[in-house]
């Protein structure tokens, strides 16, 4: 009887051994066409990126990407940052006081001050972002007329 058992048990484990090779065959032949796939796909990466080096960076760009750029540039003032000596400058351009120029903005005249006297670029908000935009679009005569 134990003789039996034994060679039950043994047939089991190789019953066993088989279904788990057979299961995972499969899963290995996916993970070999897989590593096969992103094996091309890094070669066909290389391939583009070594011909977008090769082209010319003075290529043109398309009419619709220019056009948005620049109407975004014109949104945004230039399309660098204010800062406080930009500030300062387009408000003697237009011959102002702060008190003056504040009321352009929509602002305080104590954040013409403080802006005036911050080196770097501005970082603002809301209002103030949006005041300081329209403020610097301003020319002389249409500032003077605002306040008038």
């Amino acid at each position: 009887m134990a003789n039996l058992n034994k060679v039950l048990g043994d047939e089991i484990r190789r019953l066993a051994r088989k279904e788990a090779r057979l299961a995972v065959k499969g899963v290995q032949n996916r993970a070999a066409e897989l590593r096969t796939g992103l094996a091309a796909a890094r070669k066909r990466i290389a391939s583009l990126e070594q011909q977008l080096k090769q082209m010319p960076r003075t290529a043109a760009a398309p009419r619709a990407a220019t056009a948005r750029t620049a109407e975004t540039t014109e949104r945004r003032g230039g399309g660098r940052r204010p800062t406080g000596q930009r500030v300062a400058a387009h408000r003697a351009k237009l011959g102002l006081s702060r008190k003056d120029y504040a009321r352009l903005a929509g602002v305080s005249e104590q954040a013409i001050y403080r802006w005036e006297n911050t080196e770097g670029p501005l970082t603002l908000r809301g209002q103030a972002k949006t005041g300081l935009a329209k403020a610097l679009t301003f020319r002389k005569r249409a500032a003077l007329a605002q306040l008038a």
